[in-house]
């Protein structure tokens, strides 16, 4: 696939979500998503609160942005207990709760069978 060099050598700062969000091809709406980052879209895109919750880093956020004609990025935003750093992990669509998308995170399916001793 070719890319235009201002999105593979240009300055991140020059894409924008509109053109992120709006874009039609599926690999190089990829490419655009990986030039600015995870952190930078929910930043930026006004993504939709889906759920929200609290655990040892505090307030943990299940986000949505949509994305025309394709799917939408869903991702659990946590913050580590232990530095506070916060961290955005794109999740499957069908996420409904932070709970649900932690889990999936750590490889269980139903998340009742996610009992973490301690979280670091």
């Amino acid at each position: 696939m070719q890319v235009p060099d201002r999105v593979a050598f240009g300055d991140p700062d020059d894409i924008g979500v509109a053109e992120i969000v709006g874009e039609p091809n599926l690999a190089y709406r990829s490419v655009l998503l990986e030039r600015v980052g995870l952190d930078w879209l929910v930043d930026h895109a006004r993504a939709a609160v889906v759920d929200r919750d609290l655990d040892a880093g505090g307030e943990r956020r299940l986000l949505r942005i949509p994305f025309a004609g394709g799917e939408d990025v869903t991702c659990v935003e946590v913050r580590c207990p232990t530095t506070g750093h916060r961290y955005v992990l794109r999740v499957p669509p069908q996420m409904q709760t932070c709970r649900q998308a932690v889990a999936w995170t750590a490889g269980f399916s139903n998340p009742s069978d996610y009992q973490p001793v301690a979280e670091t």
